[in-house]
């Protein structure tokens, strides 16, 4: 039975073009009509979407599938093998409720698990009954279910970032096309259906062609792919500048001291559109951090938070704090230490309370929006750097 399978899924696997969304696949593919029908169609197709060009009059989508009516339905008239008395005998079907079989001047009351049934005379895939054309040949564009992908990108950090993205194929439809002309969308796009490894080696990373479309944009992979369950297929590679930024954020000026972490961000600005996806970051041979990226848009900065590191800290004391209904008054002791082996710049970023607030420091800083500064330290190797702030503000 899985050999007939097999060689019925074989025959009509000759889809042209399949482009991937999220949660379905586009097919565009050149099939043979024989006698009015198209057979078979995949399991998962949505018979809502179907395009059938030079189509002329109607035509019946019949769903196929398989269980013990439509079988029972198939056999009937027909001579099947059964056991009875534990002896196996022949007959013909001429009634399936009850299960009723005509053999030689007698008839017999069997029940299904007594028959013996040899090979499938039943189909069991989604077919297409046209009213015309009755034969020759016809593009057919469809939806369907159970094919989509997901998107992954390995990053190492050197010079400069390089970048290798992947499409990760996830395929449960049980529709395995072959020599495939793929492509796939990356955006926001919606659609009101609700249906809900194997790995190869990759000689060489062929970059996709790219291409907007009404806000999205269509990755066109070049050569042809087989779309097996759990295959990587690359389609993009690049190398750009970056920067490491260590950051510390302060919120609420207040009388309690403080200790933070130094974040590190990842900048970088990528010439070309990335589909969001997970992120794996390596430097030196080594796993650093897994992060999400959202859509990227082409030329637009990128910032993604890595982890805190592991040496740098800032500590934020406060020295004086007054507040009354007419003024507010705070004076704070920032200590930034650097025990690393080389010199760092960080960036210390307070979030006021109020916009327009009067700040006095010998420390240089600069103006983000109304109530958002930072500063920017520039630490030796294995030292630490303090600074005072005065923060000021008269209530209305």
């Amino acid at each position: 039975m899985k050999k007939i399978l097999l060689l019925l899924i074989a025959t009509w696997l000759i889809a042209r073009e399949i482009t991937l969304y999220r949660d379905f696949a586009f097919v565009k593919e050149i099939r043979q009509i024989q006698d009015h029908i198209i057979s078979p169609l995949p399991k998962t197709i949505d018979p809502q979407s179907l395009y059938i060009q030079n189509l002329k009059g109607y035509y019946r989508f019949i769903p196929g599938g398989f269980n013990r009516s439509k079988l029972l339905q198939s056999l009937l008239h027909k001579e099947v093998e059964f056991e009875y008395d534990k002896k196996l005998k022949k007959g013909r079907v001429i009634s399936i409720d009850p299960l009723i079989i005509q053999g030689d001047r007698v008839y017999f009351d069997v029940s299904f698990t007594n028959l013996r049934i040899s090979k499938l005379a039943i189909q069991t895939l989604p077919s297409l009954y046209l009213q015309s054309p009755s034969n020759g040949n016809t593009e057919l564009m469809y939806l369907m279910r159970g094919i989509s992908y997901s998107t992954i990108y390995s990053v190492t950090l050197a010079k400069s970032l390089h970048i290798q993205g992947y499409i990760r194929i996830q395929n449960s439809s049980g529709y395995e096309p072959k020599n495939v002309k793929l492509s796939f969308m990356a955006g926001d796009m919606r659609r009101p259906l609700r249906y809900r490894t194997k790995t190869i080696q990759i000689a060489a990373t062929p970059l996709a062609e790219t291409k907007e479309v009404q806000g999205v944009y269509k990755f066109t992979l070049p050569k042809r792919w087989d779309l097996q369950d759990g295959i990587f297929i690359p389609f993009v590679q690049i190398e750009v500048p970056y920067t490491i930024e260590y950051r510390a954020d302060f919120y609420n000026l207040g009388l309690n001291s403080r200790k933070q972490k130094f974040r590190q961000i990842l900048h970088f600005t990528p010439p070309k559109p990335l589909p969001g996806g997970q992120m794996s970051i390596y430097k030196d041979n080594l796993f650093l951090s897994t992060i999400k990226l959202l859509h990227s848009a082409p030329n637009v900065q990128q910032s993604l938070r890595l982890f805190n590191d592991f040496d740098l800290e800032v500590e934020r004391i406060t020295k004086e704090y007054k507040s009354s209904e007419k003024r507010f008054f705070a004076k704070m002791h920032y200590i930034v230490r650097n025990p690393k082996k080389e010199r760092v710049q960080v960036r210390i970023y307070e979030h006021l309370p109020w916009s327009n607030m009067q700040i006095q420091s010998n420390q240089n800083y600069r103006q983000v929006d109304a109530t958002t500064i930072y500063f920017t330290v520039e630490i030796p190797p294995k030292k630490q750097i303090a600074f005072d702030v005065s923060y000021l503000y008269r209530k209305k």
